[in-house]
């Protein structure tokens, strides 16, 4: 975990805390080091919480158009469960490529609240 000062913290991390703090959400956010940005086991080892207390959001595109999913770190996404909800012909995971251009931040770094793109 980083113990920095504010000015020092990524702007994709100031942006989440402050779209949290609008939201009159209590607690701090946290800046793990870039080994956790994609397992939700390291994550969690790193806080000292469940897996399942790491929030994990995938992106996927359904036919084509890019969807956000949160789910708890102890769960995986079922696509075709997805699909059927969304009323999509197909769901994939999308891209590292295709997760920047549709979030900002790269995978591992895209936050459920913050987005400057539904």
């Amino acid at each position: 975990m980083s113990n920095v000062e504010e000015d020092e913290v990524h702007p994709n991390t100031q942006a989440v805390a402050a779209a949290l703090a609008r939201a009159g959400a209590a607690g701090q956010v946290h800046e793990l080091e870039a080994s956790t940005r994609t397992a939700a086991a390291a994550a969690a080892a790193a806080l000292g919480c469940p897996v399942g207390a790491i929030a994990n959001s995938p992106v996927f595109l359904a036919d084509d158009q890019p969807v956000l999913v949160l789910t708890s770190g102890a769960h995986r996404v079922d696509t075709a469960h997805l699909a059927a909800q969304l009323a999509a012909r197909a769901v994939r995971r999308a891209s590292p490529e295709q997760v920047r251009a549709a979030t900002g931040p790269p995978v591992g770094g895209v936050a459920p609240v913050g987005r400057c793109a539904p």
